[in-house]
Formats: C-alpha cells, sequence, structure tokens
C-alpha cells in the first residue's frame, strides 16, 4: 500500500515524464504474464522504437516487472536499456496525460439513466448522465482501466464535461 506522500511523488514524477512512459510488452500484445523477476522482459516505450528492458543497476530489476513505469534516460548498449524508473499506475495516464490519451465511445454505466431513457422521457438541452470510456494512450496501444465522465445533453448530441 502506498503512502499518500509516495503516491503524490510519483503522480509527480509522471507528470514530469509523461511522454517516457513504458508499458510491459506483454500487456501491448494483450497477452498477460507474470514474471518472477524485470530480468529479460521487454517494454514497450513511447518514442523508443523495439523493446526497452529494466537495467540491472535498476532497485526494480530483481522485482516482479511493473506494469507501467517512467523512466529519465534510454542507454543504448547490446540492448536499450531504461535508467532512472519509477513504477507509476497506469490508471493515472487519463488524467495526467490528458492530451496523450483518446477515449473509446461512451458506454452508460450499468444501473445509471441511459441517454435512451433520458429521451423517451423528453430528455431536454442540460440534461446530464455518467458514461464509462477506455483511455487509449499515446502511441504504445495499451487500452487503459476504464473511467467514469459525464456527458451533457446539447441539442441532439451528447458532449463530455470536463
Amino acid at each position: 500500500m502506498l503512502t499518500p506522500q509516495l503516491k503524490v511523488l510519483r503522480q509527480i514524477i509522471t507528470s514530469g515524464f509523461i511522454d517516457q512512459v513504458a508499458v510491459r510488452q506483454d500487456l501491448y500484445l494483450k497477452k498477460p504474464t507474470t514474471f518472477a523477476s524485470t530480468r529479460n522482459v521487454p517494454y514497450r516505450a513511447l518514442g523508443v522504437p523495439g523493446a526497452v528492458y529494466i537495467h540491472p543497476s535498476s532497485a526494480l530489476f530483481h522485482r516482479s516487472p511493473p506494469d507501467f513505469l517512467v523512466f529519465s534516460e534510454i542507454v543504448q548498449t547490446s540492448k536499450a536499456w531504461m535508467k532512472g524508473i519509477t513504477k507509476i499506475n497506469g490508471a493515472w495516464l487519463p488524467t495526467l496525460g490528458k492530451g496523450l490519451c483518446s477515449f473509446s465511445r461512451p458506454v452508460d454505466v450499468p444501473g445509471k439513466v441511459s441517454a435512451k431513457t433520458l429521451e423517451m422521457q423528453g430528455g431536454k438541452q442540460g440534461d446530464v448522465r455518467e458514461v464509462l470510456v477506455v483511455p487509449h494512450f499515446g502511441a504504445l496501444g495499451v487500452d487503459l482501466p476504464p473511467v467514469k465522465k459525464k456527458q451533457r445533453r446539447e441539442g441532439a448530441r451528447w458532449v463530455l464535461v470536463e
């Protein structure tokens, strides 16, 4: 369990290095696997062609590999190695890196009033509903956990409310 201070520090680092995010390659390929350590576990990083790996000098090298991380530099030797890494939560990316995310079509939240119900009840301008959207982060090609958003009716259209 993260302390609140550690969580905030990791979020600050994530926002500072939002263009240097890496995801485990098995998640990128949509074939989740379990690993004992990060040794030879490939990652996909924004803006870096091919696989990258956690440098052996990292404190995370002999631990279970995180799903997402940010890095401060890439060192190229026999492989591309990430140094200065910080484990992050993928659920932070739609908020901290909103400009790098695209979102799926909205889906009604189960148990909430749907758009169709609002229209049948004579929905009017300004009606608000909750929907789920799936964020897709940058060129990593990874779907992040669904997030709840609000939509407001403007005429015949529903638009996301920030």
